[in-house]
Formats: C-alpha cells, sequence, structure tokens
C-alpha cells in the first residue's frame, strides 16, 4: 500500500494535475484537503475535472473536504495479464454458483432469495464454511483458507466481482497469488483492471433491479 502526501489548499490553490501526477507517484498517494468547505458539488466537478487530467491514477473523494489521487496500474499491464485475470474471473463465477446452488438447499432458501436470508454463520460441508454479512455471503475453505465473497444482489447471478472481494479471492489461491501481486493497490488497482477488461469486452457488465434500484456490476462472460 502506497503512503499518503497530505496537502492543504484553496480551490484556488490546487496543484496543477503534472504536479499531482509527480507527487502521486509509485508508493505515494496525494489527499488533497480543501479549505473553505466548498459544496459537494463543487468538489465533484473538482474530481472529475483532475480525473480527465490523470489517466493513469484513480481519483476521488475521501472525506467531506478531501479527494484523493492515486496511481494505479496502466491499462498496458492491465492488458498484459488479461488472459489469467478473465480465467480467474470464471473460476470465481463457477466456484460461487455452485457454493450457492449447494447452500440454497440447505438453508431451504431458493437462490435468487438468498440475499434475503438470515445473516448467519455455518458449516456448508466438511470443507467450506459460510458467513452472511451486508448483501454478500462469504465462503472460506478450511482445507486451503481460499476466500470466495459473493454478491447477492443480483438474482441468480453470483459471479458479479467487487474489487477487494475479487483481489482477496486472488490473493488466497495459490495458482492467481502472483497476479493478485501485480495489483499493488489491492482494491484501485483491481478496480482498474474490471474496468478496463469491461471496457475491451473480456467481461460483461450486468445490472438488477434491488430495493428500486437499478445496481450494477461485471463478470466473466458464460462459456
Amino acid at each position: 500500500m502506497s503512503e499518503p502526501v497530505w496537502i492543504d489548499a484553496s480551490l484556488d490553490e490546487i496543484p496543477a494535475p503534472e504536479v499531482l501526477a509527480d507527487i502521486a507517484r509509485k508508493g505515494h498517494h496525494a489527499v488533497l484537503r480543501v479549505s473553505g468547505a466548498p459544496g459537494g458539488s463543487v468538489l465533484e466537478e473538482l474530481v472529475h475535472r483532475l480525473a480527465r487530467a490523470l489517466p493513469e491514477h484513480s481519483v476521488f473523494l475521501s472525506g467531506a473536504s478531501q479527494i484523493t489521487v492515486i496511481p494505479v496500474i496502466t491499462n498496458a499491464d492491465v492488458l498484459q495479464i488479461a488472459d489469467e485475470l478473465v480465467a480467474a474471473a470464471h473460476e470465481f463465477r463457477d466456484l460461487a454458483i455452485e457454493l450457492c446452488a449447494r447452500l440454497s438447499p440447505k438453508l431451504g432458501i431458493a437462490r435468487e432469495a438468498l440475499v434475503d436470508s438470515p445473516r448467519t454463520s455455518g458449516r456448508l460441508d466438511a470443507e467450506w464454511d459460510y458467513h452472511f454479512h451486508g448483501l454478500q455471503c462469504c465462503f472460506k475453505s478450511r482445507r486451503t483458507g481460499q476466500v470466495l465473497d459473493v454478491e447477492l444482489s443480483f438474482g441468480d447471478e453470483f459471479g458479479v466481482l467487487d474489487p477487494w472481494f475479487f483481489h482477496r479471492f486472488l490473493k488466497t489461491t495459490d495458482r492467481h497469488a502472483a497476479i493478485a501481486a501485480k495489483l499493488v493497490e489491492e482494491y484501485h488497482d483491481t478496480a482498474r483492471a474490471l474496468d478496463v477488461l469491461e471496457g475491451t469486452g473480456r467481461l460483461r457488465r450486468v445490472t438488477h433491479l434491488t430495493a428500486g434500484r437499478a445496481v450494477h456490476g461485471v463478470v466473466a462472460k458464460s462459456r
């Protein structure tokens, strides 16, 4: 993980994008603390402007008056490991579908209704433990330590790839650990990789209506 470089500035004193890029380089990220309590829409516009000027960085609001600029994996580097990431995404989806299909009858709940299951924990079988939390269910192998955290808010599609969860899956799967190590900023590098793979057609976008609102995600394409 990178180290923060704190920058206190008013809106009129925000460093130029090239200055921020020089600060937010390998091993460091810039955190702008914007004084003067600007409105949220003003900060959001500043985030969009910086993001356009810094395509190899992730730029986002990280506090009420705080913007973080963090270097992320380049598109070219993502494409170099695209085959491995797509293969891992397929593996994630296949295993998620299998485990949820086995958990559903154990709990007496339809697969697409697992999201409404009581937030319980237990043993699925001799190898796998499960633990519901929020709108997810986390499976962990007692044999290998592999962790698979499944998004449940997409009906019967269990392969949606949250950046945190996908990175944890890669890191706890021996054959994918080397790929996980290349995603140094665990969330931000993985999020950029998923964006690149979806944008180049290697992953597909899915949308599901939950509680009256649309939720979006990316998954491996069906074989």
